[in-house]
């Protein structure tokens, strides 16, 4: 999820790099939104005036000769056409506030290609976050104490860094409008995800460190005693363990233990074995050996499972597909001219 960098000005945004291990997808097709339009007022047709007619009651004078009638002044009634005019310059009114309201808030090309650069920085920390994992895993149990301390150190960087690029992000307004801002949303809510799972990741190696350092000296020596001394050791040290928010670590550690407790237990019995190829030891031998080989077969299987659960709650948590349709959809608009 890392798409390229672009320089504002006249130049148009270069199309975003696709998340790591994403596959190239086809771009899709962006319908452009319509402004809407307001409706034409209704035409009101003009009122005729009222005419004055002789009041009831008013008799007309007989003479050869007209006589002026007296003036009778008739109000009209002009409160019908101030209602109707009122309403119509409401209407007026109203259809432009909504069409300021509606067009507001519309980001505008400088709007979108500031939010592919601002993801263009996100999906960088992205990388350095899954870096930083991954350097922290491989090494816990053979590094330095120093050296995992700054692992840990570098790993809780990264995971502050993307947080605050993220939430740069999300303040932007091509992340808060339309098809844009539901978008985003679906992409945030995922990285969310996956910050808090590399949080649970950092706390599960720090407190496994411990043990792992002294289990990973379980194949340094050939002699029978030492070995079992380490074993024991290993498994004590993975009993001391706690604090493992993350379930496939703590399930493998689990394994380790119950393991590791047995596997001393039966080194410590063929140490005991002077000859192990006599008639009258060679079975018991063999069925011993038969334990080791049987409780390697169970720690592989947990390492597998271990893996697994891993791989799984990665899928699960990772933004790559909402980061894809996030970044297509903000660089065709940010391209579009």
């Amino acid at each position: 999820m890392s798409p390229d960098n672009t320089q504002p000005g006249n130049q148009q945004p270069t199309p975003p790099e696709a998340p790591i291990g994403a596959q190239p997808q086809p771009q899709p097709a962006v319908v452009a939104a319509s402004t809407p339009q307001p409706e034409q007022a209704p035409a009101f047709e003009q009122q005729q005036p009222f005419v004055a007619s002789t009041p009831v009651g008013v008799t007309q004078p007989v003479a050869s000769a007209p006589v002026a009638q007296p003036s009778i002044p008739v109000e009209r009634k002009r409160g019908v056409g101030i209602i109707v005019a009122a309403i119509v310059g409401l209407i007026g009114l109203g259809v432009v506030a909504f069409l300021v309201i509606t067009t507001a808030g519309q980001p505008t090309k400088k709007d979108y290609i500031e939010a592919v650069d601002q993801f263009a920085i996100v999906s960088s920390a992205n990388k350095a976050l899954s870096s930083d994992a991954s350097t922290a895993i491989n090494t816990v149990a053979t590094s330095t104490d120093s050296d995992f301390d700054k692992n840990i150190e570098n790993l809780d960087k990264s995971i502050a860094n993307i947080k605050e690029e993220n939430d740069k992000l999300g303040k932007l307004r091509a992340s808060n409008y339309g098809e844009g801002g539901e978008l985003y949303k679906a992409f945030n809510n995922k990285l969310v995800s996956y910050i808090a799972l590399s949080k649970d990741l950092r706390q599960s190696l720090v407190s496994v460190r411990p043990a792992m350092v002294i289990c990973s000296d379980t194949t340094s020596t050939s002699d029978a005693d030492a070995r079992t001394s380490i074993f024991k050791k290993c498994s004590d040290a993975i009993g001391r363990v706690e604090n493992v928010p993350l379930k496939p670590f703590s399930d493998y550690i689990s394994v380790l233990k119950a393991k590791y407790i047995e596997l001393a237990d039966i080194i410590e019995t063929i140490s005991k074995i002077s000859n192990p190829y006599a008639s009258d030891s060679y079975d018991g031998y063999k069925a011993l050996l038969n334990k080791v080989y049987g409780i390697q077969d169970d720690v592989s299987a947990a390492s597998k499972a271990y893996h697994e659960g891993i791989d799984k709650l990665e899928n699960e948590s990772s933004p790559e597909e909402t980061a894809i349709a996030f970044s297509r959809y903000i660089q065709s608009q940010a391209n579009k001219k």
